[in-house]
């Protein structure tokens, strides 16, 4: 279950495509993706972040607060947080010690 969220996480959550500037905060399908995923998971922590770093990041872009670069890059770094995090959890289950 969490391996399966990891990959999902890797090839699913991103903001923008770097390379190519896509914008999927104006991608009515990446924002039904978002919903969709939200609401298969409601009570992730996880999930419960990266959907309101994208929603809330895509509006501050929408209002020209921020430039869609900065976004992506607070987005993927907190993306990433989360990734290692539950590859921790997945090598050392809770409970585990040294």
């Amino acid at each position: 279950m969490i391996r399966a969220l990891m990959v999902a996480m890797v090839f699913a959550f991103s903001i923008a495509d770097a390379a190519a500037e896509v914008n999927y905060c104006n991608e009515t399908a990446a924002a039904k993706e978002w919903t969709a995923i939200l609401d298969s998971k409601p009570n992730d922590p996880a999930v419960i972040k990266l959907a309101a770093y994208r929603f809330g990041l895509c509006e501050l872009v929408r209002q020209g607060r921020v430039e869609l670069n900065d976004a992506t890059d607070i987005f993927e770094m907190e993306r990433w947080q989360v990734i290692q995090r539950r590859q921790e959890l997945d090598i050392h289950p809770k409970g585990w010690t040294l």
